[in-house]
C-alpha cells in the first residue's frame, strides 16, 4: 500500500517536472 502511494507521487512529481521543463517560460 505504502510503496503505491509512494509510486504515485513520484509519477505525479515527474510529471509535474517534465511539464514545467518543457513549459516555455
Amino acid at each position: 500500500m505504502a510503496m503505491g502511494s509512494l509510486n504515485t507521487m513520484c509519477s505525479r512529481g515527474y510529471l509535474s517536472l517534465r511539464f514545467v521543463s518543457s513549459s516555455p517560460t
